[in-house]
């Protein structure tokens, strides 16, 4: 597309495009119907000269002296027609007979040698079609030149060309306007959609896009960039929400150390309730530090630079050694810890971060178990591919909070109970998902709560 083009309006290009087609369509259509007209009308002169020509050989002969004469039983051929044309030469040249003067004087020097097909030629200015046979034989052979004015014709073809000249260009132009204005309908739904995307903002993004025909191209359009929108819309304000939790959790372990140094400072304390004042002072920065790598963490992961390595991973060994790894926590608070592990259960993944979203199952397991209850970690073969659950018995999560389970900071409506940030489940979810597997959650309030990887 040339520059000057490409500064036009899409609906002006539009317009262009269907003119300059419509333009061609009817010329080519013009002239190929001009040619076909003139070809039967040229016909329909050949089929009328050589009637012209049989009759004219039926009531001409000759007598025994060699003159031209009529049969008795016809005329000299078609006379007093002006379009109609024929003369009787001998072989000297001379004009024995003719269909009227005119035809005498314009086909006195016609060319006389016998042709089956018919000729154009131009004689004192007129076009005539000429079609030629021979009377008699030797020396008494006469040439027979019939003709057929050929005025009609040329006089029909101007016309149809005139037509053409005229029709093709005002065709043009109509097709030129109509499809201007019909663009200009039909795009009109475009001016709406950037009418309307340029008041959205980052504070109005529940606006939408409005959709006339969903059926149609532009309507398809206009619902996919919904869908986007929305897409938009629920990342911002997860953004938003995210934002705000993650400054939330990070000022109350801030707050926590911060207050503990206060108190540390308010006054003279012995060596023991200093020490204890910085114990306390260190969980909390343990807090502070674990929060901060799983929320780097998330952010690399959602930016994709969080390397993944691919190296056959023993599933087993990882669940039984973090079984063993909790296992003393888990007797510190009285609640039994079991496992059934299937041998030979290989992953090509990254051994750290499976261990890690499994360890994140088993701690979740702990802090909703009570006294007494037990919580059960189990490796299989299920349906081809490969499953790690863990499984307690304890408070269950309510079924309106298990769609929310693996949000970010989303930690139920027992926060203390829960302990954590809310960021360990999304963590989880993300590492089954960066290798090819899922996640699942199925819970019973009072019963105890199942969460199962699944690997393909």
């Amino acid at each position: 597309m040339t520059r000057p083009l490409r500064r036009l309006s899409l609906r002006a290009r539009l317009a262009l495009a269907h003119a300059a087609a419509a333009a061609a369509v009817l010329s080519v259509a013009g002239v190929s119907a001009a040619l076909w007209l003139q070809s039967r009308l040229t016909a329909q002169v050949d089929r009328d000269l050589a009637t012209d020509l049989a009759t004219v050989q039926q009531v001409v002969g000759l007598d025994d002296d060699g003159d031209v004469v009529a049969n008795a039983d016809g005329d000299a051929g078609p006379q007093g027609d002006s379009t109609r044309l024929f003369v009787v030469r001998d072989p000297e040249g001379r004009v024995r007979l003719a269909s009227s003067p005119r035809a005498a004087t314009l086909l006195a020097h016609a060319d006389p040698v016998p042709s089956s097909d018919a000729h154009a030629v131009t004689l004192e200015s007129r076009r005539l079609r000429i079609v030629s046979t021979q009377i008699g034989t030797g020396p008494r052979t006469l040439a027979l030149i019939a003709a057929r004015d050929l005025a009609l014709v040329d006089s029909t073809m101007a016309e149809v060309r005139r037509l053409l000249l005229l029709g093709v260009p005002l065709a043009t132009l109509i097709t030129l306007a109509g499809s201007y204005f019909g663009a200009r309908a039909v795009l009109s739904v475009v001016d709406a959609m950037t009418s309307e995307a340029r008041r959205i903002a980052t504070d109005r993004l529940d606006r939408r896009l409005p959709v006339v025909n969903p059926r149609d191209e532009l309507g398809r359009l206009a619902l996919t960039l919904n869908e986007a929108l929305g897409r938009i819309e629920r990342s911002v304000e997860s953004a938003r929400r995210f934002t705000a939790d993650a400054a939330h959790e990070l000022r109350t372990p801030v707050a926590a150390v911060r207050a503990l140094g206060e108190v540390a400072l308010g006054g003279e304390r012995d060596a023991a309730t200093y020490r204890a004042t910085i114990e306390d002072m260190l969980d909390e920065l343990r807090r502070l530090a674990d929060l901060v790598d799983r929320l780097l963490m998330l952010a690399r992961a959602d930016a994709e630079q969080l390397p993944v390595e691919r190296l056959p991973v023993a599933l087993d060994q990882v669940a039984r050694h973090v079984v063993e790894l909790f296992r003393p926590l888990a007797d510190e608070r009285g609640i039994a810890m079991r496992s059934a592990v299937e041998a030979g259960c290989t992953l090509d993944g990254d051994g750290t971060l499976l261990e890690s979203a499994l360890s994140n199952l088993v701690d979740n397991a702990l802090n909703a178990t009570g006294r007494g209850g037990t919580v059960f970690v189990a490796v299989s073969r299920v349906d081809g591919g490969l499953e790690v659950a863990v499984l307690d018995s304890g408070r269950g999560i309510a079924p309106d909070q298990l769609p929310h389970v693996f949000e970010r900071f989303f930690r139920g409506s027992d926060r203390r109970a829960c302990g954590g940030a809310g960021l360990g489940l999304a963590l989880t979810r993300w590492i089954a998902e960066v290798h090819g597997g899922s996640i699942r959650c199925s819970s019973v309030v009072g019963r105890g709560t199942c969460f199962a990887l699944r690997f393909e």
